[in-house]
């Protein structure tokens, strides 16, 4: 895949999340995804890492400290998707309801970053970009390749995504089962499935990986845990969730690059 030089306003472009146990994260993805580790340590405590791939960025976690409230930490990666500025689309997500998930980061010249709490729960991030794009590949192995969030609402979570982030709905039927996509400007960016009303709504960032069962057996043999069972989707492939040794889930996708 084409490294990005920059993502559209509107797209995925990013994926992050929390560690009690940063050591146990560069272990698993660092053995399941090939990840390179970029670790920062501040002088007043914590970490931050980057996960790169050929030396450049594909995902971010920081580090939490077990003796804090962890019920506030979502126990999933989320996405980040690109805005002008992060400020004006913060504000418009408060103003539809949403919270803000910890405080604005803005490193100077580099990128704004925020997050927030839909109506529904589920955790989604904003990046105003500038040098640090976010994520320099997508859409190969060992790169956010797919998005969706699941909503036992999915007419409401159209309705809130689409007034934030100008997206559109185009419905499918796959495998039987309804299921749609976020578009912005005519391009496919995410996509939108209903789950149970007693599931917890979130998004789901999706890794791309060349060999799917071998994967899956990494995975194991390093800790993690199988969410549910592989599920083979038209037009993506066989996916699966995966909690890795934090209870941190994301998905497992075979990728086509």
């Amino acid at each position: 895949m084409v490294q990005s030089s920059r993502h559209a306003v509107g797209t995925v472009c990013f994926m992050e999340s929390g560690s009690v146990d940063m050591a146990a994260s560069h272990r698993f993805y660092g053995d399941l995804f090939d990840w390179e580790v970029d670790d920062h340590s501040f002088p007043g405590g914590g970490s931050y890492t980057r996960f790169l791939i050929r030396d450049l960025p594909v995902a971010g976690a920081f580090s939490v400290d077990a003796d804090q409230d962890l019920s506030r930490l979502p126990a999933q990666w989320w996405p980040f998707v690109s805005v002008e500025s992060v400020e004006s689309a913060l504000g418009r997500a408060v103003a539809l309801g949403a919270a803000p998930f910890g405080d604005v980061v803005d490193v100077q010249g580099e990128f704004s970053a925020a997050e927030f709490v839909d109506p529904s729960g589920a955790v989604c991030g904003l990046w105003q970009a500038g040098t640090h794009i976010g994520a320099s590949f997508t859409g190969e192995a060992g790169a956010l390749t797919w998005t969706d969030i699941v909503s036992p609402d999915p007419t409401a979570a159209a309705s809130f995504y689409g007034e934030l982030f100008g997206w559109t709905i185009q419905s499918e039927n796959m495998n039987s089962e309804s299921y749609e996509f976020f578009v912005n400007d005519g391009a496919v960016v995410a996509g939108l499935a209903k789950c149970d009303s007693e599931e917890v709504p979130w998004w789901r960032p999706h890794v791309g990986v060349s060999d799917f069962d071998a994967a899956i057996a990494v995975a194991a043999e390093l800790g993690g845990d199988l969410g549910d069972e592989v599920r083979s989707v038209t037009g993506l492939g066989r996916r699966a969730s995966v909690t890795d040794p934090n209870g941190i889930s994301l998905m497992l996708i075979e990728s086509q690059a």
